[in-house]
């Protein structure tokens, strides 16, 4: 029961509450519509490091499956190999929200769960 939490001790990370609507409207804006950051900013968020090796990678591949920028990560897609996924998961208190974004054919995919768990339990990414 979080009833009485507060989620001040986030700070900023707990400043936004959001539907999956309200995600799917972020990412098209962010990914698609180029209506959030300019050229330069774009690329900076999408300039990649190994999740492996924290060495830069200018994308994922088989070899370096998760690339992690700006506060996204690509993850390597085999079925579409040239392609890769964009996603976020996030947590407060008892919450969290995924989304993944597939730039080949622009399907957004958000969830929420009211549940929060650790690394080890976390299946929200085989959705």
């Amino acid at each position: 029961d979080i009833y009485d939490s507060s989620l001040t001790w986030a700070a900023a990370a707990g400043g936004l509450v959001a539907s999956t609507e309200d995600i799917i409207k972020w990412v098209q804006a962010l990914f698609i519509g180029n209506a959030v950051l300019d050229e330069t900013q774009q690329i900076k968020l999408m300039t990649l490091v190994s999740t492996q090796t924290g060495e830069p990678i200018n994308k994922v591949t088989a070899t370096h499956p998760n690339g992690f920028g700006l506060g996204v990560t690509a993850k390597y897609n085999p079925d579409h190999p040239l392609e890769s996924m964009w996603f976020y998961e996030g947590s407060t208190l008892g919450f969290r929200a995924l989304y993944i974004y597939v730039p080949c054919n622009q399907v957004i995919v958000a969830t929420a769960f009211n549940s929060t768990t650790n690394t080890e339990n976390d299946h929200a990414h085989q959705v």
